[in-house]
């Protein structure tokens, strides 16, 4: 998908971010749209149209480059022993 050194998992986390602001950004525009209409602004109406049908062919754009996204089965989980539970040992009372 890339010719860029980007690890799959941060490929999907990028695209995933994008399309969710995406989403905000074409919510806003809706906004804007019927505010537009509601005055009567037309070259504002005609902008804010544009607005959302480009962002929603960049959403299914990137939806379809996020379902390309293979998982990378290669790499090894990342852990980090301070965020590991301790292991609890519970002594048995001796008699």
């Amino acid at each position: 998908m890339t010719q860029f050194d980007v690890p799959n998992e941060q490929q999907q986390q990028i695209l995933a971010d994008r399309v969710r602001n995406l989403n905000l950004e074409g919510f806003q525009n809706e906004i804007n749209l019927r505010v537009a209409q509601a005055a009567g602004e037309e070259s504002i109406v005609e902008v804010a149209e544009k607005n959302i049908s480009d962002i929603r062919i960049a959403i299914d754009v990137l939806s379809d480059v996020l379902a390309g996204v293979e998982p990378d089965l290669t790499s090894e989980p990342v852990t980090d022993p301070e965020l590991e539970e301790p292991e609890i040992v519970i002594d048995e009372p001796t008699a």
